[in-house]
């Protein structure tokens, strides 16, 4: 059965639909509520598991303070 897309560009687009931008927002808040500096967001649905690993920084936002003059 022909269903117009070869097997290539499926494999592509379930990659794609597997990075939901959900799932780093999770891990962000996560680290965010445990005050982690680090996360991993895994993708099991790879060929290979390197390819599936994303490493997410909890940088926290540093308000700047200018100093007052006097």
């Amino acid at each position: 059965m022909y269903c117009g897309r070869s097997s290539a560009e499926r494999e592509q687009r379930r990659r794609e639909v597997a990075k939901i931008p959900v799932h780093k927002a999770q891990v962000i808040t996560y680290l965010k509520i445990l005050n982690l500096p680090l996360g991993l967001l895994i993708n099991f649905n790879t060929v290979l598991i390197k390819d599936g690993i994303q490493r997410i920084l909890n940088i926290p936002k540093v308000k700047s303070v200018i100093p007052s003059r006097r």
